[in-house]
């Protein structure tokens, strides 16, 4: 704390004095009509703004008010409040597990994380985990879309999209820090310096804090018992005992904009501890910290041909690593086949992944006629891809035999497994298309959507994704109906980066899916309602499992959201009052291999059946608003390795107070209580969650511990109630 107070006052103190300060004032969507809120412009599906109501998808809009009435900790939070998505919170190396329309990956993600349109999927196991480090304070709003849109943005986009739009309004300057149990400390800042013509903006954030282990005990295999005793982690229980898990999370990004023209660098890391992901008797949690860093570089140019063309450049460098200071310490059972016996074997190591990728692309958006508009861009991307990880271990020793002399591994510097990488290279050609059809009433507005894509890829072929839909706009209803395709690619991890742990397969093929979604809105003066249906069928399913990773048959998923959002007027006690509920509803199938090794249809294990988000905004007056937010989960079947069978439904609920001073109208203040009604609770275990539930652990008569028999927990405990405060400054 000493140290984050040093560093961060005199950094405060600098920005007060470097920009005059207004009041904290957001866009607050409660002074919008529901109308309004309909007609805000998305970009994300058809790649040009038309309004949220005419988008030819399912799409929800959280802006920055949104951000911080809901007092998210991170951005990954906002997973916990979008229809039909449903999340695993491991803490760990796998920071957090989205599920998302009946998808359960064992490593990768079915949909895609956008900032500005440009994505930032992990390059080497296409998870999503970097979301929780993007800065808070530099975001205008965010576009969910749900459903497939490979058409736009090729592979992986499945079952949605999580476009991050960014504030280019140099009249919005925010800094704000955030203090919190369990060590949590933030500093969130975005700001603008004018250079001649062009705008400079820097933001950045700094996440630190430790996971609250208080709910460990519960579950044995998270029991901290377990990280002392010497007979499963010799000399490292001593040393590595304490149950606890920390985070270290960073980003910092420096734009150059004007009109036409935006260049950009920007650095992401999570760095995390084990969490709950491992049982305690296999894996330590805190030892050291898990690296995934995102480096990233743009041009983009916007050519304005005339009144009715305009044509986008797009140049741009990344890297997306594990970096080699990824410190891991497991133990697990090996057979002795000298003595015809079980031993217990201990080792630290070091993990390392570096991969790389150019990408350019060129997209004509054209106004044929008041009727026809047209999108059509190509694309590429060669990307410098690692196979299996760069590993250095430590020396693999019985617990008896660690001690404060263990030879720690270094840091691997290079890589030793030759043809350890790999090049490839991808094309893309695709058009979006929208015509609008005559009608004989002026209340009555409807419109057709048609796109194709081709992507070549060098290792998988070709693949061809179509999208194909229709708008219709009468009076308080708007009706869409579409149908689209889509396709996910085998991650580099999955293909060739197994370890012990959990397996690869170099000749898995990509995962195609087909959608066809109805959407309905109606909206009244004060009340919007929305329903939502979806069929997905897939193919060439992957799952990991600890011998290799499989293409595993056909999937089939159900399932549909029903949405309200009612807003009042200003004529009641309070000065406004908004309240939203999402309930959804999934019937997810897929098919496995049994013990016979053939194929069978079986439910998609760890989803609830049913979910319920929801939350209410109440504003008091000028200086008060009190805002909650929560979701309950049904019952979850769990997957068939892990022995649990079920995992519990629970409610959770979240609140955040706002207070603006009158005196000091230059800073506001947020008291955010997550979990606040103390509720104990557990997330589904990750991959395999196969730890075994019948035994708890012995010691044989060798002196051998046997334990859970799996790396990855069958359930995973979540956090008891935490307290936050934070302050926000807003500047000219």
């Amino acid at each position: 704390m000493k140290h984050f107070l040093k560093f961060f006052i005199p950094f405060i103190s600098l920005t007060i004095q470097a920009f005059s300060v207004k009041a904290f004032e957001d866009v607050d969507l409660l002074s919008y009509s529901l109308e309004d809120l309909l007609n805000m412009k998305v970009s994300t599906v058809s790649k040009r703004e038309q309004s949220l109501d005419e988008s030819p998808a399912f799409v929800e809009i959280v802006t920055q008010d949104d951000i911080k009435r809901r007092g998210y900790k991170d951005l990954s939070y906002l997973l916990d409040d979008i229809a039909g998505v449903q999340v695993t919170r491991t803490f760990g190396d796998n920071y957090f597990n989205t599920l998302w329309r009946g998808v359960r990956h064992t490593v990768g993600s079915s949909y895609l994380i956008l900032v500005d349109g440009i994505k930032f999927n992990h390059l080497y196991n296409n998870e999503t985990e970097i979301l929780a480090t993007f800065p808070l304070s530099s975001i205008k709003h965010i576009e969910i879309v749900h459903g497939p849109a490979s058409v736009a943005y090729g592979n992986d986009a499945v079952v949605g999209i999580i476009n991050v739009i960014t504030n280019k309004d140099a009249t919005n300057k925010e800094v704000f820090v955030q203090l919190g149990e369990n060590n949590s400390q933030v500093i969130d800042f975005s700001t603008f310096i004018a250079i001649k013509d062009y705008q400079l903006r820097i933001t950045g954030r700094y996440d630190q804090g430790d996971l609250d282990m208080s709910n460990s005990n519960k579950y044995r295999w998270t029991d901290p018992e377990l990280l002392s005793n010497s007979n499963i982690w010799g000399g490292f229980s001593e040393q590595f005992g304490e149950a606890n898990s920390k985070h270290k999370n960073k980003s910092f990004a420096i734009s150059l904009l004007d009109e036409n023209t935006e260049i950009t660098m920007q650095y992401n890391e999570l760095a995390t501890g084990y969490g709950f992901q491992y049982t305690f008797d296999h894996s330590l949690p805190n030892p050291g910290l898990w690296y995934e860093s995102e480096y990233s570089f743009h041009w983009q140019e916007l050519f304005n041909i005339n009144e009715d063309m305009t044509v986008k450049t797009l140049l741009r460098y990344r890297s997306s690593d594990i970096d080699n200071n990824s410190f891991f310490i497991d133990g697990f059972l090996v057979n002795n086949p000298e003595a015809n016996t079980q031993q217990r074997l201990v080792e630290a190591s070091f993990w390392e992944s570096t991969n790389s990728s150019w990408t350019g692309l060129s997209e004509l958006n054209w106004q044929i006629s008041s009727k026809l508009h047209l999108t059509a861009g190509l694309e590429y991307e060669a990307k410098d891809l690692q196979k299996a990880y760069n590993i250095n271990y430590g020396p693999l020793l019985p617990p008896e035999l660690i001690d404060e002399n263990y030879d720690f591994p270094s840091p691997p510097t290079q890589d030793t497994v030759a043809n350890n990488r790999i090049d490839t290279n991808q094309r893309g050609i695709y058009f979006l298309s929208q015509y609008q059809l005559d009608t004989y009433s002026s209340k009555l507005k409807h419109a057709l959507h048609f796109g194709l894509r081709n992507d070549k890829h060098s290792v998988f072929g070709s693949e061809t994704t179509i999208r194909a839909g229709y708008v219709s706009q009468w009076q308080k209803t708007t009706l869409k109906l579409f149908y689209g395709q889509a396709y996910q690619e085998p991650s580099a991890r999955l293909l060739y980066g197994g370890w012990q742990g959990s397996g690869s397969d170099p000749k898995l093929e990509p995962r195609d899916a087909n959608t066809f979604e109805f959407n309905i809105n109606y909206k009244m003066k004060n009340i919007l309602l929305s329903s939502n249906y979806y069929h997905m069928q897939s193919k060439n399913l992957f799952n990991t499992t600890d011998t290799g990773a499989i293409n595993s048959g056909k999937g089939l998923v159900n399932g549909g959201d029903f949405r309200i959002k009612y807003q009042t007027a200003t004529n009641i006690p309070f000065s406004n009052i908004s309240l939203w509920a999402t309930l959804s509803w999934l019937n997810s199938k897929e098919q496995y291999i049994d013990e016979q090794d053939e194929l069978i249809w079986g439910e998609v294990g760890d989803l609830a059946d049913y979910t319920l988000h929801g939350g209410a905004y109440i504003t008091f007056n000028q200086n008060w608003q009190l805002n909650l937010r929560g979701r309950y989960y049904s019952d979850r079947k769990t997957v068939e390795t892990n022995e649990l069978e079920n995992i519990s439904s629970f409610t959770s609920v979240d609140a955040n107070i706002i207070y603006s001073p009158k005196r000091f109208e230059q800073l506001t203040f947020a008291l955010t209580i997550s979990n606040l009604f103390n509720q104990s609770y557990f997330h589904p275990g990750v991959r395999s969650a196969s730890a075994s539930t019948t035994n708890i652990g012995e010691v044989d008569e060798n002196g051998v511990w046997i334990g859970s028999e799996s790396y990855y927990n069958a359930q995973i405990p979540q956090p008891d109630r935490e307290i936050r405060l934070t302050a926000y400054w807003r500047f000219n």
